[in-house]
């Protein structure tokens, strides 16, 4: 595991989810690739720098977008529970978003 994986590890690991499938994930799919790729670039040039609490608040918006776009596509498949369970775990990491907020999505209209 690369160091600049620390902080994100460290997170994952609290909420049940394996670092590299996310990535994985983030890299394909919904065209959100870019976000993603900046908000985990800032997190490594953070825990670079040492400024650690910089760096978990960059790796939390990146894991709390990543799994929202996994929630996405489980919506878009019609797996409405899982999906729901994703966008749960999303609110939980990233509650001030606007983009994920209740109300702003719907697993229905997928």
């Amino acid at each position: 595991m690369k160091a600049g994986w620390l902080g994100a590890g460290l997170l994952a690991a609290g909420s049940g989810w394996l670092m590299p499938a996310v990535v994985a994930q983030a890299n394909v799919g919904s065209g959100d690739g870019p976000q993603l790729q900046q908000r985990y670039d800032a997190a490594q040039r953070y825990q670079a720098a040492k400024d650690l609490e910089h760096a978990a608040e960059q790796y939390r918006l990146f894991l709390g977008n990543a799994v929202g776009e996994i929630a996405v596509g489980w919506a878009h498949a019609g797996e409405y529970e899982k999906a729901a369970n994703d966008f749960d775990e999303v609110l939980r990491l990233v509650p001030e978003s606007q983009r994920w907020t209740r109300g702003s999505w719907s697993t229905r209209a997928c």
